[in-house]
């Protein structure tokens, strides 16, 4: 593997991540922590990101092969269904985003 392929890796994971749009996230979640606390979180949080990571690149592909009986052409064409199915959502009903609405926020005037 050459350093282009890296790079290309590199940015694809960074852009799946996304590590920026994650920073609201977390201050939310962290809102009430101390900045100790909060801070042993964040590293907790990025060592177990990584170990993850790796787990995966070390076993990822042999557990979907072997176990799962799930090669890269079915996850191909699961993904490729699944853009289907979100694109057709958008031509129908113009939207993405829908949440369920409890009786008393649907009978609300501002919707």
């Amino acid at each position: 593997m050459d350093w282009t392929d890296i790079l290309k890796s590199s940015l694809l994971l960074f852009a799946i991540v996304n590590p920026i749009g994650s920073i609201p996230i977390f201050l939310q979640l962290t809102g009430g922590m101390t900045q100790k606390e909060r801070s042993r979180a964040f590293q907790t949080g990025v060592v177990s990101s990584i170990a993850i990571l790796f787990i995966f690149i070390l076993v990822g592909e042999h557990i979907l092969t072997n176990f799962f009986k799930i090669h890269l052409s079915d996850l191909m064409a699961a993904g490729g269904l699944l853009l289907l199915i979100i694109a057709i959502d958008h031509m129908i009903f113009g939207s993405l985003v829908r949440g369920v609405l409890s009786g008393e926020q649907q009978n609300a005037r501002h919707i």
